[in-house]
């Protein structure tokens, strides 16, 4: 039994309560206690933290089962422990498992800076953490970031994704950066071509940063950092799984030649779904180069990605919600319907020393070229037609050009001054036609024997 007092109008008022308390111990894979570890449990905003020889108090008892997240004191986090049940007597012992850290980041403020000091909320994900956990996409790799969750799919087709960064979930509130470059350039993150094979870590900034980045990342900014060309790592990954999916990645450092270091990460695969005539097909691959120049580091990289998407449809809502007569897991694009997309990146990088401090310029030009026929219901009905289809190709080019100066003013004081340009230009030339297809999705009409009814160009 314990004693809690209650305060009211000048009056004590003692209690008796049942003890509500959890005493437990945090242990690390090797056995040795988790001490300086902070605990929290989902749901809840308390936190507890636990002393040299791991032990902590949680306080009330949680309802069961329940789940425990856990940031190791060095900064790392470790993988969710769930609770099921109590032991007949005697502490519980969680035995946790460090996944992720939170090290040394650039996104906050453009140098390196260790996430526990910069003045916003960042996680790192390294490349290991992913390949341990066998993360291959962005939703598995970023899954245990707090504030952040990852939906596959979306308007972009199969390959992409929705991300949703503190309750925010829309595809243009947040900017997509990878080795310093906007992914997508001026328009949407290029969510669908993100390729996370040869990947060092990604790192996550929840909240604005419009000062850094600009007004595309007024809830968050994700960037993903690749292996550097000095990295010898070589390593082979093949694997398979169900409706036909398949992948096989080869990174490999070169010759060196000239004085130049070089790798070259070649990767191929296929992701079939359960949703009927739904596939993506892409194929990629990354020449990443360094030399030494001048007083300086110069680096240039090659990126070519060629992609094939069948794309799904949604569920048509009627009212308030989804309706019955159209199954579950069915297409209803017109037959051939597909997303295809090649894009072509060169990026160029100087780094030196100037003015006690390092001076970093950053080109990109980048060359895209999409290719959509797709079509969706619009009538809920076996009237015919009572679908719309839509046929488009949009060639796109990015430039983006970054300068910028950053040296020490004190202690803990640096200025980073320089300018930073973006520039997009595409065109969308297509047109749309009206179809019928059965609400279950069997025997399109093939999108491509159905002529265009009107011709549209977006500039």
């Amino acid at each position: 039994m314990m004693a809690r007092t209650l305060i009211a109008g000048g009056m004590l008022v003692f209690l008796a309560v049942p003890a509500l308390a959890l005493d437990g111990q945090l242990i690390l894979p090797d056995g040795a206690p988790a001490a300086g570890a902070t605990i929290s449990l989902k749901g809840s905003p308390d936190t507890v933290r636990t002393d040299p020889e791991g032990r902590f108090h949680w306080e009330p008892d949680p309802i069961l089962p329940c789940e425990f997240q856990v940031l190791l004191e060095g900064g790392q986090y470790a993988a969710p422990v769930r609770l099921e049940a109590l032991p007949s007597e005697g502490p519980i012992v969680l035995k946790v498992t460090p996944v992720m850290s939170e090290s040394v980041t650039v996104i906050a403020t453009g140098i390196p800076e260790s996430s526990g000091e910069v003045p916003a909320s960042v996680t790192v994900v390294t490349g290991d953490d992913m390949r341990s956990r066998g993360a291959r996409d962005l939703r598995s790799a970023l899954s245990q970031v707090v504030g952040l969750d990852v939906a596959p799919g979306g308007d972009a087709g199969p390959a992409s994704n929705v991300v949703e960064i503190w309750g925010l979930k829309e595809f243009d509130a947040y900017l997509l950066v990878v080795d310093g470059v906007p992914w997508g350039g001026a328009f949407n993150p290029a969510m669908s071509s993100l390729d996370l094979n040869d990947v060092d870590h990604i790192e996550v900034l929840r909240g604005a940063a419009p000062v850094t980045y600009g007004a595309t990342s007024f809830v968050g900014v994700i960037e993903v950092f690749k292996r550097s060309a000095e990295d010898k790592t070589q390593s082979l990954l093949v694997s398979g799984g169900s409706y036909g999916s398949y992948a096989a990645s080869y990174r490999m450092p070169l010759p060196q030649w000239a004085g130049v270091q070089s790798a070259l990460s070649l990767d191929a695969g296929k992701v079939g779904y359960k949703v009927d005539r739904t596939e993506v097909e892409r194929g990629h691959v990354l020449w990443k180069n360094s030399v030494a120049a001048g007083k300086g580091q110069f680096r240039f990289d090659v990126d070519g990605l060629w992609q094939r998407q069948d794309p799904s449809s949604p569920i048509p809502r009627v009212g308030t919600e989804l309706t019955p007569l159209v199954p579950i897991d069915s297409n209803e694009n017109p037959g051939g319907s597909y997303l295809n997309e090649s894009r072509y990146a060169l990026n160029l990088t100087y780094q030196r020393p100037a003015m006690k401090g390092t001076w970093t310029s950053l080109f990109s030009a980048t060359q895209s070229s999409q290719e959509v026929l797709r079509g969706f219901l619009v009538d809920v009905s076996t009237v015919n037609p009572n679908a719309v289809g839509f046929r488009q190709d949009i060639p796109v080019t990015d430039l983006y050009l970054d300068s910028h100066v950053s040296f020490p003013l004190a202690k803990q004081l640096n200025l980073i001054t320089g300018v930073d340009y973006l520039y997009g230009k595409g065109k969308v030339t297509g047109g749309d036609f009206d179809y019928f297809v059965n609400l279950n999705g069997d025997d399109p009409a093939d999108g491509n024997d159905i002529p265009s009814q009107s011709d549209v160009e977006i500039k």
